[in-house]
């Protein structure tokens, strides 16, 4: 193994424990800021949204950035860390550009029912994100019966064969 493949081995753990930290503080943060009396009663003459909502929907945004900067990260990280399942990284980068899509969903709900008073573009909204849903379950689940017969195969040997206790 290269020097340069050495670097990016035990970057998964480090790239997770960034993300956590990340959202947490952007968590604390948005606590902290929602909180404050001031800000609270703070609003824009004739404007349909008030600035909290402005700031939820703000750091909403940064949360699904960080999101899918992570799930991109997983796909390019997991196979170096993870060789003998390698495709398990695609499948949890699904899951988490799901959960990226949850968050968007709500927070575009938001803005629509703020912005537009008929339910028409909401509709259309539900029904592009379920097929981008379903899409994203479908990768995941083909991904899965796809590698399904190599992993049972890679545990059954683990199970039957003794630890190899070499340094990588």
């Amino acid at each position: 193994m290269n020097k340069e493949n050495e670097k990016e081995y035990h970057v998964l753990g480090l790239y997770t424990l960034r993300t956590i930290v990340i959202l947490i503080g952007i968590w604390i943060l948005k606590l902290i800021l929602v909180s404050l009396p001031f800000f609270k009663e703070l609003s824009i003459p004739d404007f349909p949204l008030r600035i909290i909502q402005i700031v939820n929907i703000f750091i909403s945004f940064v949360v699904i950035a960080f999101l899918i900067n992570f799930a991109l990260g997983i796909s390019k990280y997991w196979p170096l860390e993870f060789p003998k399942a390698q495709e398990a990284g695609t499948v949890f980068s699904m899951f988490i550009l799901l959960i990226a899509l949850i968050i968007s969903y709500g927070t575009l709900k938001d803005v629509l029912e703020a912005l537009i008073f008929e339910p028409e573009p909401v509709l259309i909204l539900q029904i592009i994100f379920l097929l981008i849903a379903i899409v994203l379950l479908l990768r995941a689940a083909l991904v899965v019966y796809q590698a399904l017969p190599r992993w049972l195969v890679n545990f059954k040997k683990s199970i039957t064969e003794p630890p190899d206790f070499k340094e990588k």
